[in-house]
């Protein structure tokens, strides 16, 4: 074939409907495929969109639920530390009657090695006071 018969056929083509209805064709076809293109370009955007929105409300949750347990720990800490502190004003306490009690140990040993059979009973009496106190 020559180019003559080439180009004279492919202008045939195109004169004829067929070339025509081709062409409308492939334009309309374009198109659909734009069109298609452009729903999956949204459904993209709309699936990450819904990935965000989810994954925000997985943090969220977390954040809550971290939230609510170191409150948790607080108030546990809190009460422990009351605690202590009523233990300490207890030993506190105990430590000062120990005092007390040593101090009153120490003068009636001081005057129970003062006893003779003549200051007995007087030295009964005194350890009795001491012991009142």
């Amino acid at each position: 074939m020559d180019w003559l018969t080439l180009i004279a056929t492919v202008f045939g083509f195109i004169g004829s409907g067929y070339g025509l209805y081709g062409l409308v064709t492939v334009k309309a076809q374009r198109r659909k495929a734009d069109a298609e293109a452009n729903k999956v370009r949204e459904e993209v955007k709309t699936n990450e969109l819904d990935n965000v929105q989810e994954a925000i409300k997985i943090w969220r949750e977390m954040a809550e639920s971290m939230k609510a347990e170191r409150d948790e720990y607080k108030q546990s800490y809190l009460e422990v530390q009351k605690h202590n502190a009523d233990m300490a004003e207890q030993m506190e306490a105990i430590r000062k009657e120990l005092t007390r009690l040593t101090n009153i140990n120490s003068k009636m040993v001081k005057l129970l090695d003062k006893i003779t059979p003549e200051n007995l009973s007087e030295m009964v009496e005194t350890i009795k006071r001491l012991h009142e106190n």
